[in-house]
């Protein structure tokens, strides 16, 4: 499903604790991954980023979600 999001995955993103699945592809997010993602690390368990404008490189804080089992960039 495509919701034709724009702009910057926002920081705050990190707050979200409770997150277990984060699909954001094919949508036209810019900018980068934010490092907060990592805070993420006992709950995340699918992401999925896949077919936006996104930039730069992939935080190493990535690393610190040990519940993930589904990655899609």
């Amino acid at each position: 499903m495509n919701f034709n999001l724009v702009g910057e995955i926002p920081s705050e993103i990190g707050s979200l604790t409770k997150l277990t699945y984060l699909y954001l592809g094919d949508n036209y997010f810019t900018g980068s991954i934010p490092l907060e993602i990592g805070n993420l690390s006992e709950t995340l368990w699918g992401l999925y980023l896949y077919r936006n404008d996104l930039s730069g490189e992939i935080p190493e804080s990535i690393g610190n979600l040990s519940k993930l089992w589904s990655l899609k960039l």
